[in-house]
């Protein structure tokens, strides 16, 4: 029994020293393939990240275009231009400004500017001041508008040009 033992020791331990190669082999291809699953990610991420970038810069870049296409007319500006001559006029408040987009067969965008005025004579001088800005194509300011002296509600149509 004991030669027995004796030999089943001697096949474990060279079983044991003859595997010790393979196992050292696996754990380096274990290693190599770690590597480059791990340079795969980070090639793959950049890409997703370089494409997800393109993305959004060829998606602003169309928003741009479309916004330059579909509203020449500056937002901003328009407002401003429309405060600006009422405070230097002084005597003008607003109810309201509305802006209608007009489509390619138009050729131009509607402005509709409500208020009160404190005076007719300060209205028309608005109304005149809002015709020589330059911004606007036309102007008009219903006669019906001018039937007060005094605290005048008010409704003006401007026109912009599209073109």
């Amino acid at each position: 029994m004991t030669t027995v033992m004796f030999l089943l020791s001697i096949i474990l331990f060279f079983g044991l020293v003859l595997s010790i190669p393979s196992y050292l082999v696996s754990l380096t291809k274990e290693k190599e393939k770690q590597s480059q699953v791990e340079q795969k990610r980070a090639q793959t991420t950049t890409e997703q990240d370089e494409t997800k970038v393109e993305i959004l810069n060829k998606t602003k870049e169309a928003i741009i275009l479309f916004k330059k296409e579909k509203d020449p007319v500056s937002m901003t500006n328009l407002i401003n231009t429309v405060i600006e001559i009422a405070d230097n006029l002084g005597g003008i408040d607003f109810n309201g400004l509305s802006y209608v987009l007009g489509d390619e067969k138009q050729k131009e965008s509607k402005v509709l500017i409500s208020g009160v005025s404190e005076t007719r004579d300060k209205l028309l001088s608005f109304t005149n001041a809002l015709r020589v800005s330059g911004m606007f194509k036309a102007v008009e300011l219903p006669v019906s508008n001018l039937k007060e002296n005094i605290d005048l509600s008010f409704s003006i149509n401007a026109t912009i040009s599209l073109e």
